[in-house]
């Protein structure tokens, strides 16, 4: 639409466009019974826009920090764009990678901007963590991966309509979930610390540290989020911060990642040490 049922509803007409004929993006999530979800999404018009449609002074106007999911990286230009603005301001730049299906699609579009410094901040849950590593050539044992994964797939796509719907099996983001069943038998009470044990597969905190490391030859702050088990987060001066989960009765998991991400953010702009802010 033309954006006008956003403005009744109280949004900002100058983040809003339209275009038609492309449909409006929409997400599925499947939510189990024991809470944990898996997410499909359908990228939809979001697939046409480019640098030009970002509005830098309407979006960006007394920013402190500028916060991007990795969804984005499947318009790198448009990525590029809004955090190069955000950084000639003097804001912040946060990165969540948003999916481990992001960061092996998109890993060429991902390096380029770590590469190219604008990033401050990275988020990360325990299986984007892990496709990291196993792009970068660390230890990985999860799950098997190509040798040569697929490049961006929104990368080369045409501004019809055609496109957007060509392109929507390949914008649909499945979602591991978050804390599989062998991580739960793992874990005894909050904080302990896991075993490796029979069960080699699961991430760690080892891996994690690995991880870390990795991401902050890119950035200042480094964090990596495990579901049940917490998170742990470092930056480049070696401060640190290592929260365990709190057991808690579990009803749906939509929206946990996001939550946890505005939390520390908001501690970390707060000027919070990383340990509070990865407690929330």
């Amino acid at each position: 639409g033309d954006g006008g049922e956003g403005r009744e509803r109280g949004l900002e007409g100058g983040v809003l466009s339209s275009l038609p004929p492309a449909n409006s993006a929409q997400c599925l999530s499947l939510v189990e019974q024991d809470g944990q979800r898996t997410m499909r999404t359908y990228l939809g018009a979001s697939l046409h826009m480019g640098a030009a449609d970002f509005p830098e002074e309407e979006a960006l106007a007394g920013a402190r920090l500028l916060h991007v999911e990795g969804y984005t990286l499947y318009r790198p230009e448009l990525a590029k764009a809004a955090m190069k603005a955000a950084k000639a301001r003097g804001a912040l730049v946060s990165l969540d990678l948003a999916s481990f299906e992001v960061v092996r699609n998109c890993r060429a579009q991902l390096l380029d901007l770590l590469e190219s410094g604008v990033v401050d901040l990275l988020f990360a849950n325990e299986d984007e963590a892990e496709e990291l590593m196993g792009s970068s050539g660390e230890d990985h044992r999860r799950r098997s991966r190509d040798d040569k994964p697929a490049a961006c797939v929104a990368k080369n796509l045409s501004n019809s309509a055609a496109a957007v719907d060509d392109a929507a099996p390949a914008g649909a983001e499945e979602e591991r979930r978050e804390g599989d069943e062998a991580e739960v038998r793992r874990m005894k009470t909050t904080g302990e610390e896991e075993t490796r044990g029979a069960e080699d597969t699961a991430f760690t905190r080892e891996d994690a540290e690995r991880a870390m490391q990795w991401m902050l030859r890119y950035c200042q702050v480094a964090t990596v989020s495990m579901g049940k088990r917490g998170c742990m987060a470092r930056d480049a001066r070696g401060n640190r911060g290592v929260a365990p989960g709190i057991i808690v009765p579990v009803v749906d998991t939509t929206g946990a990642g996001d939550s946890f991400t505005a939390g520390f953010l908001h501690a970390y702009l707060s000027g919070a040490t990383l340990q509070v802010g990865g407690a929330g």
